[in-house]
């Protein structure tokens, strides 16, 4: 279910709509927050329910999913998954506990084409057998790493990501076009497993905070769901960056996230410190920004003061937080 609200930004009446807890959020394929559930948290209801599942220990937001090399939790394929050569995401936070493991996997292993497997370390994604990309950065052990990942269908081209940076990019041309798809009993999708009977590709170590999205997603996102998740005073999931990067994208108006309320902003160019680049998080005169495009005038999200406003020159785009007054 979605609600409209209105607000007042620069004497002009806007109005966002805005994603209520229980309701799909736009573009996700399914997002798993691994607390306590392995529940489709996007409101598509892709549940994952078969499968010797890991256990729940402390992650990176609330709890993650341990897997020790023997268990995997997965949902056979179905009619809710999207098929085809289709553009697509994906993003985790992995405690990486062994050297190699698969921690994810959408589609059919026994057709050609037909999957898309992501396994660590390094992070790599795979749709056909001898053909796969690579993060090149080997994904260290025993510490929380973010790793992400985009894919262009028009291109076949996949570009990677460890800890908001791109770190490597590759075509995916060897057999042809990508086409994933799903039969009855194979994992549509699922975690800490390449499929559920290769016991010898599976994930040691924990993964929380697993996000599919049918869509490309920008640089900028992609760093935006690193930094929000790392910055002092936020510690975003990806579920909450996916409300902020919905509303940024809106153009227009404001979002409350628990404690938190952003507006869409202009003009952060000139109070953007040195070095910051799209997707960062800074604090300026007690508000915390996040700058999605420093092109032009600049956005933002933000509910600034006049003081605030002021202070703002030309250029940068992005979104600016403001704690609710107690």
């Amino acid at each position: 279910m979605s609600k409209m609200t209105w607000g007042v930004m620069a004497g002009v009446a806007v109005c966002a709509t805005l994603l209520m807890a229980g309701g799909a959020q736009a573009s996700l394929i399914a997002y798993y927050t691994l607390d306590n559930t392995s529940n489709d948290a996007s409101g598509n209801g892709i549940n994952l329910s078969s499968g010797p599942a890991g256990t729940y220990v402390t992650g990176m937001f609330g709890q993650a999913m341990n897997f020790n090399g023997s268990q995997y939790i997965y949902r056979d394929g179905g009619a809710s998954l999207p098929t085809g050569n289709f553009n697509h995401s994906w993003a985790a936070w992995l405690y990486r506990a062994d050297a190699w493991g698969n921690f994810l996997y959408m589609g059919n292993l026994w057709n050609a084409q037909g999957d898309m497997v992501a396994g660590a370390s390094p992070v790599r994604t795979n749709y056909i057998v001898n053909d796969y990309g690579s993060s090149l950065t080997v994904v260290p052990a025993n510490t929380w790493t973010f790793a992400s990942y985009t894919y262009n269908s028009s291109t076949q081209l996949g570009t990677f990501y460890i800890n908001g940076l791109q770190t490597d990019t590759h075509t995916y041309n060897n057999n042809g076009t990508i086409n994933i798809n799903y039969n009855s009993g194979d994992a549509g999708i699922g975690l800490g497993t390449l499929i559920q009977s290769r016991d010898w590709e599976r994930y040691t170590g924990n993964l929380d905070d697993v996000a599919l999205w049918n869509e490309t997603r920008s640089a900028a996102q992609m760093r935006a769901e690193y930094k929000l998740g790392t910055f002092a005073g936020l510690g975003y999931d990806l579920g909450k960056v996916n409300q902020l990067l919905a509303q940024y994208a809106v153009g227009s108006g404001s979002v409350t996230i628990g404690a938190d309320t952003w507006d869409y902003f202009t003009n952060l160019n000139a109070i953007k410190p040195g070095g910051t680049v799209d997707g960062d998080v800074f604090t300026h005169a007690g508000n915390k920004y996040l700058i999605m495009s420093s092109t032009g005038s600049g956005t933002g999200m933000a509910i600034p003061e006049p003081a605030t406003l002021a202070l703002l020159g030309l250029g940068g785009l992005g979104m600016l937080l403001r704690r609710k007054r107690r």
